[in-house]
């Protein structure tokens, strides 16, 4: 890849600018990002077809669509009202703040996960144990509009999923303010914002960019979540003094061609101050597709 970079690099016009690998590598790097999720998303490339929509897009991003995770209650933070959870479709039950049955739980998504395909669980009620559950993916609004909704509200085959973000909530404070919500990455967890508790009451931690929150039918728990994902593609690496520390491309060999000829977009915007070469190089890009 880097080879054919300097020879579309030349081709270019470019040769008076020469690249060093570590900026080859930055290059590849947002060219490959950027060509995922052109062929993910069908609204943002020509022919308008996103992935699932056809055999060509799925073989296209076949090295990064096995990606899976299965998550253990045991990792999931119980919500309450103090962490911003929302309450589970049985509004009238009692208990206090912090009752988990009034609540569903936040899960860690892996921070490698680029677009959710698909995601089950598995869920629990005394004896009885529901595997392959379906999960629903809505939105704060949805919420609004379907807890109240016999038909539409979580049950014993649906589980809902929202989207959490990174979790954060603002920290109460002794004198009646509050301490602006932020993210405290660590690998322990440690802070107001990441951490909480699991069933068993121990403390736990969301120690990832993205969590979802999974709210199950009345009287139901989960159990064990499923993802499945197209996950971000692993960094390329450029090295060609040691070639053993090189990482080559995940995307499938008949990708890498675009790959290359994004990334040489990406330098000619770099290095060439008229504004309408990369709109020229933008249209040769895409009418590759």
């Amino acid at each position: 890849m880097r080879a054919s970079f300097n020879l579309l690099k030349e081709a270019s016009r470019l040769a008076n600018r020469t690249f060093n690998d570590r900026e080859i590598e930055d290059f590849l790097n947002k060219a490959q990002e950027e060509v995922v999720k052109d062929k993910y998303a069908a609204w943002k490339n020509r022919p308008q077809i996103g992935y699932g929509q056809h055999p060509v897009r799925n073989a296209e991003l076949a090295g990064l669509i096995t990606a899976t995770q299965s998550i253990p209650r045991s990792n999931f933070i119980v919500g309450t009202e103090l962490n911003g959870a929302l309450q589970g479709p049985d509004l009238d039950k009692g208990g206090t703040t912090q009752d988990p049955d009034r609540f569903g739980v936040f899960v860690a998504l892996p921070n490698e996960v680029l677009y959710p395909i698909v995601e089950t669980c598995e869920t629990v009620k005394g004896d009885i144990v529901k595997r392959n559950t379906v999960i629903k993916e809505v939105n704060l609004q949805g919420y609004l509009e379907g807890i109240y909704d016999d038909y539409a509200k979580p049950y014993d085959n649906l589980v809902w999923s929202i989207d959490w973000g990174a979790f954060t909530t603002a920290e109460p404070s002794a004198n009646g303010l509050y301490t602006n919500s932020t993210k405290q990455y660590s690998s322990q967890g440690t802070g107001h914002n990441m951490t909480g508790v699991n069933y068993l009451n121990a403390a736990i931690s969301i120690d990832s960019n993205r969590a979802r929150y999974l709210l199950p039918g009345k009287g139901w728990k989960v159990n064990k979540y499923n993802v499945h994902y197209i996950k971000l593609p692993r960094a390329i690496r450029v090295d060609v003094q040691t070639p053993s520390l090189q990482v080559n491309c995940e995307l499938p060999d008949f990708v890498h061609n675009e790959v290359v000829a994004k990334a040489v977009t990406i330098a000619s915007a770099s290095v060439i101050q008229d504004p309408n070469q990369y709109q020229v190089n933008d249209k040769l890009a895409k009418e590759q597709e």
